[in-house]
């Protein structure tokens, strides 16, 4: 299947880097550095592909040489930590020739140029090893607009910040975009998704899809970078590559008890498309019209849709009046805050690893689910975002400390794991070379001295996981983890009292789901020692004796 990878990153002199070393390495060139005057040659180098050089129109013609456009890309700039030039590292589909992959890479690098104004080298990069699947593009950008008289001001939207995470959320949604019209040319039924994982599992949901939600919630992979990836293929066993062996360990395993468990309840079955979630929650909208404090405008201005992050938002529209504008921007960032958190929640919730956290929530499901209608029902409510982050927060210490044993006892398997291993290793040396033999005696005693070292050292590791394992420490995590959970309990019953019930009204939710189970759950929540809670409606929980800050009122001790 297709593979979605983006990743943007800048040669920045104060770390030694050199544009015209980065582009004679990528597209395998000779390339002479005028200002340090080293020739960086790589002509030897295999797996380029292609190379494609594009500019903006009007540009002068050198600006598709590579050999002048990155000298005159470093001449321009002055300072000692200056950005040289800005990488876009994309994945390819394999399913796609390479004819089909050059069109492809010109037509993203043309909306790139036509957005930003810079010059490109785009060197198509083939999988190693040779029938592999990881075909891949570098393109290689200069941080200045190129003009008719050449390089003119920076790309300052992309430097990073608030408009900088746009700007890159922008090309990560283009890349998709180019990809899926390419593969749908080339009559591919494959397609690829520039979201994040929770944020389509959450999609899946919404449409219905029970399989496709279980196989997009995995954990992801940590990204091994150029000197974990050279170690991986000389055979050496780094950190990273076995942490991310053992979280793709664990994601098929936890795929394969999930799909279990939908199949013994009979919900891997195909759902007609008119008795989709989605359907239904569309349904039951049109019913009631929830208030909004927006000026309706004409329908010609509301019909054009862009994208922004994950889902779809209708385009501004200027008023004129500047407060207006700004007030309306800032409802919309404020809005999309809320919907990113509130996805965040929902993520959390639907983990089967953290039970406990969904048996204290289980009567919020209706609205952990439905971010947009919250956002839309009480936009106008300046407690809304500060009130999502407190809830936020309750739930990502909550699962943070009911977690807090498993991956301590992870850790401890781990670290006795890699314990035998170096013990076994220096037994191995001991047998098979007793003596110096055809090394000198130095030689000799110095590898033997670092094995002996790294099982000294793995042995304090082992002992230190061992103790965060004992029972001291069990009662210790029991008792942060019930902490978490009592004060996520008080987060959630406030957030449910003070959104929740007119939500529930509003979509025609069952109110029982939504205020019984939930008072329910917190009354049991409260047992073995702990105060009653009042159901009577209107009384505000008193916080616990011990509180957590930010889940609520001022912490009390």
């Amino acid at each position: 299947m297709a593979i979605y990878h983006t990743r943007v990153k800048v040669f920045s002199r104060s770390k030694g880097h050199s544009a015209v070393a980065a582009a004679a390495y990528r597209a395998g060139l000779a390339l002479l550095d005028k200002m340090t005057g080293v020739r960086h040659d790589y002509t030897r180098r295999g797996g380029v592909v292609a190379n494609l050089c594009l500019a903006p129109k009007g540009a002068p013609e050198w600006a598709v040489d590579p050999t002048r456009v990155w000298g005159a890309a470093q001449d321009a700039e002055r300072r000692k930590d200056a950005a040289l030039a800005r990488e876009f590292e994309i994945s390819l589909p394999h399913e796609l020739d390479d004819a089909q992959r050059l069109k492809l890479v010109e037509a993203i690098g043309q909306a790139l140029i036509d957005r930003y104004g810079f010059a490109i080298q785009a060197s198509i990069h083939a999988p190693d090893p040779p029938d592999g699947l990881n075909h891949h593009c570098h393109f290689l950008a200069t941080t200045r607009r190129m003009g008719e008289s050449g390089l003119g001001e920076k790309t300052r939207e992309l430097d990073g910040g608030a408009e900088g995470r746009r700007q890159v959320e922008w090309v990560r949604a283009l890349v998709a975009e180019k990809i899926n019209d390419h593969l749908e040319r080339a009559g591919q039924t494959e397609r690829v998704d520039h979201r994040r994982l929770d944020v389509q599992a959450l999609d899946a949901l919404s449409r219905g899809d029970l399989e496709a939600a279980a196989r997009l919630s995995r954990r992801p992979t940590l990204h091994e970078g150029k000197a974990a990836t050279a170690a991986r293929k000389r055979g050496v066993i780094t950190e990273r590559r076995e942490v991310n062996d053992s979280i793709k360990r664990a994601n098929a395993d936890r795929l394969e008890d999930r799909l279990a468990q939908l199949r013994r309840e009979g919900r891997l079955m195909s759902t007609p498309a008119g008795h989709s979630h989605a359907a239904a929650v569309s349904e039951r909208r049109a019913q009631v019209a929830l208030p909004t404090t927006r000026p309706q405008a004409p329908i010609s201005d509301l019909a054009s849709t862009v994208r922004f992050a994950a889902s779809v938002r209708k385009v501004s529209y200027r008023t004129g009046d500047k407060v207006a504008d700004t007030l309306a921007m800032e409802q919309r960032e404020r809005e999309a805050e809320i919907e990113r958190l509130m996805l965040e929640c929902a993520r959390i919730y639907l983990d089967n690893l953290n039970a406990s956290l969904r048996a204290v929530l289980r009567g919020m499901a209706s609205i952990l689910l439905e971010p947009k209608a919250i956002s839309q029902f009480h936009g106008s409510s300046r407690r809304l975002l500060s009130d999502v982050k407190d809830l936020h927060g309750a739930m990502v210490r909550a699962e943070r400390d009911t977690s807090r044993f498993r991956r301590r006892m992870a850790i401890q398997d781990r670290a006795e794991h890699d314990l035998s291993s170096a013990k076994l290793e220096l037994d191995q040396f001991d047998t098979d070379q007793p003596k110096a033999g055809l090394w000198t005696r130095r030689e000799w005693a110095e590898r033997r001295r670092r094995k002996a070292e790294r099982v000294a050292d793995l042995s304090q590791a082992c002992a230190e996981a061992t103790a965060a394992t004992n029972p001291a420490a069990q009662v210790r995590y029991k008792r942060k983890a019930d902490e978490s959970l009592h004060a996520l309990a008080w987060a959630g019953k406030q957030f449910a009292s003070n959104y929740l019930m007119q939500l529930s009204s509003s979509l025609s939710l069952p109110e029982e789901t939504a205020s019984d189970e939930l008072d329910e759950e917190l009354s049991g929540a409260k047992k073995k020692g702990r105060r009653r809670v009042s159901q009577k409606p209107g009384v505000q929980v008193p916080p616990p004796a011990k509180f957590i800050p930010g889940t609520g009122p001022r912490a009390r001790i």
